[in-house]
Formats: structure tokens, C-alpha cells, sequence
């Protein structure tokens, strides 16, 4: 399980453009994960950055405020990366004034019910 976070935890002092905080943790086969997911994200990191040493953050590519990370091995966990690009589209969902296309994207990926519902299920939304 990889484990990421979108928004701000701090109940004290609450961002009013993104008032919410998700935790999103992405579980993927091993198996997956190792002859497919890391093989597709890496050609796209060097179809679109000519290296796969970099670090895919949710924020940089949104905002186009900063340059990719450049880092190590150790650093380049992919599915740490992964679930840093799916935690902004699930938090932003349940903000009503937000585009929702980021979420319909991903959606079909996350685990559902047996009635195909994600919400109570795959995604889970605490007061």
C-alpha cells in the first residue's frame, strides 16, 4: 500500500480554496505493479522528461509552478507517485464548485461494491 495526502490537516486554520484533507492509500498487485504500472509510468516520465529520474508531484504538474524533481533510486518509489496523483482528484470531488473530470478519470480504478458503488466502498468520506 502507498500512502498519500491532499489538502491541509490543520482543523485550526482550514484553507477556504481547499477545505478538505484526503489520505489516500493505493494498493496494487505486486504483480501489477512490477510488469506493468512501473513500466508505464516510467515510459511516460521519459517520453515527457527524457529521464526517469524524476518525481511525479500532483501540485508541480497542476500549478506548472516548478521544475520536476531530479533524485535518486531510493527516492523514485513509483507508488508513492501514483497515489500522490490520485489524492487531489478524490478530495476535490466532494467540493461542489470543482471540475470533476480529474475524479471521472481515475474512477473506473478504484474498487467498488458489488452494486458498483465506489462511495462507502473504494472511497470513504469522514465528516
Amino acid at each position: 500500500m502507498f500512502l498519500d495526502e491532499s489538502g491541509d490537516p490543520n482543523l485550526k486554520s482550514v484553507d477556504p480554496n481547499h477545505p478538505v484533507f484526503a489520505l489516500v492509500g493505493c494498493i496494487l498487485k505486486d504483480d501489477y505493479y512490477q510488469n506493468e504500472a512501473i513500466p508505464l509510468v516510467n515510459d511516460l516520465k521519459i517520453k515527457y522528461f527524457k529521464t526517469k529520474k524524476i518525481i511525479l508531484h500532483s501540485r508541480d504538474i497542476r500549478k506548472q509552478e516548478s521544475k520536476p524533481w531530479f533524485i535518486d533510486k531510493k527516492q523514485n518509489e513509483i507508488g508513492t507517485q501514483v497515489a500522490d496523483l490520485i489524492a487531489y482528484p478524490i478530495a476535490t470531488y466532494i467540493l461542489p464548485e470543482r471540475d470533476k473530470k480529474a475524479f471521472e478519470i481515475i474512477k473506473s480504478k478504484i474498487i467498488k461494491s458489488k452494486n458498483e458503488k465506489v462511495f462507502g466502498y473504494g472511497v470513504k468520506i469522514f465528516p
